[in-house]
């Protein structure tokens, strides 16, 4: 399945627009940098093995946001055993993957977790926001390592906020991907036109439904789908429809 095929023109846009603004924080981080580790706001903290550097720093994290923009099973057999301990000693994490570049034995992976803490959505840049005061971002690549930058300059962490927010936005549930709910014919049909950018007023008269009865429906499919924002059910629904792990 292509995940965000099935968001609407207007969500997913609202992704890359605030995407950009992380991106332009990470150009002005690394302008700022000029081949040194640190810089005002901005210090690059890692290099070659990130992995375990994630593994090693998220020990004295509190709170954690992160977005993957791919993963494969194995890298989930390493950061999801991690990710439990880490849970379990009082970080509160949540953690959101791009549908589309997420490898079908990944996601079999996620949907098995406990709920809650992973979620799929239209993450086309790889975020952290930690401790809700600094963002890591990647850096540089040398020589073919890659590197991570910590951002903590006000600007930075709100762009990165604005980015958290609009994918949030589309975020569904992974556990509840593997477990389609039941919808009636009307929801059904209010979710593919929702889907397709449809406003409620136009749903209505598509219909032959009252505008708070479409709103109504909406709801109630938005609790069925376990979901908070119109966008995301219009995306939950879509998944649901497809075989699972596809």
């Amino acid at each position: 399945m292509s995940g965000p095929a099935h968001l609407s023109n207007i969500a997913r846009q609202r992704v890359l627009d605030a995407a950009l603004g992380v991106q332009e924080s990470r150009h002005r981080a690394l302008a700022t940098l000029d081949g040194a580790e640190t810089g005002p706001g901005v210090h690059l903290v890692a290099r070659g093995d990130l992995s375990s550097w994630t593994l090693t720093a998220s020990a004295t994290w509190r709170h954690l946001l992160s977005t993957r923009s791919a993963a494969t099973a194995e890298q989930l057999m390493r950061s999801l055993p991690n990710n439990r301990r880490r849970c379990a000693a009082g970080l509160t994490m949540i953690s959101v993957f791009d549908h589309e570049s997420t490898e079908q034995a990944a996601r079999r992976l996620l949907e098995a977790e406990p709920p809650g803490a992973y979620f799929y959505a239209y993450a086309p840049v790889q975020i952290k926001i930690v401790d809700r005061r600094s963002v890591l971002l990647q850096g540089p690549t040398e020589a073919g390592m890659g590197s991570l930058l910590e951002l903590t300059d006000d600007r930075a962490v709100s762009a990165a906020w604005s980015y958290w927010r609009a994918l949030m936005a589309t975020a569904v549930p992974c556990r509840g991907a593997a477990h389609p709910p039941r919808l009636t014919d009307r929801q059904v049909q209010i979710l593919e036109l929702l889907r397709l950018d449809a406003t409620d007023e136009r749903i209505g008269r598509l219909l032959g439904l009252s505008v708070r009865t479409v709103r109504t429906d909406i709801g109630a499919a938005m609790a069925a789908l376990g979901v908070r924002s119109r966008f995301a059910a219009g995306y939950a629904f879509a998944m649901a429809q497809e075989p699972h792990g596809a």
